[in-house]
């Protein structure tokens, strides 16, 4: 009975750890969080490229710019680390890439989304007010915009889709009063 016992209980083990590694695997592939990941990654690389040709005070009170030597020094120094990020950097593109490609999540971009044009997030649609670069500005109900980043949008309309269903809406609810 005891052997039964531990064998069920090492069991219940298993399962949850396997279902705590699919839970972790499928949150560190959530197509938002590998956006975020590149655009952190990709602003770590442009800190560290900045810190290397970085003005500084040197020992005589005077700020200047760094000799070539000192450049070569720094980016020696930074090498190990910048190396390391751009390959990170390479493989999350690579899968956000393929993520695009299976239809996981969309590209969009201020290229593809416009001012007057819906968007679906976190299930509900808006009105953009605004395209930014890397973010688009939403009307709310409110006195305010709400503004979310291009990765968490979830669906999209053209302002043209959106007046079209509203014809469309407005001819049906027509008919409906006439009969």
């Amino acid at each position: 009975m005891r052997a039964v016992s531990h064998a069920y209980a090492e069991t219940k083990e298993v399962q949850a750890r396997a279902g705590t590694a699919t839970y972790t695997t499928g949150a560190r592939y959530n197509p938002v969080t590998v956006y975020n990941r590149i655009e952190k990654l990709a602003a770590d690389i442009r800190r560290i490229e900045r810190e290397i040709v970085a003005e500084f005070w040197d020992n005589d009170g005077k700020f200047r710019g760094p000799t070539e030597a000192e450049q070569a020094a720094r980016a020696k120094r930074k090498a190990p680390r910048l190396a390391e990020l751009k390959d990170q950097l390479e493989y999350w593109n690579a899968v956000r890439a393929e993520q695009i490609a299976t239809g996981k999540t969309n590209n969009y971009s201020k290229e593809t989304i416009k001012k007057g044009d819906a968007v679906k997030v976190r299930r509900r649609w808006y009105v953009v007010a605004r395209a930014n670069t890397k973010t688009v500005s939403l009307k709310t109900e409110h006195s305010w915009t709400d503004t979310i980043p291009y990765a968490e949008i979830q669906g999209h309309k053209t302002a043209e889709e959106l007046a079209a269903a509203k014809m469309a809406n407005e001819e049906s609810e027509a008919e409906n009063v006439a009969s």
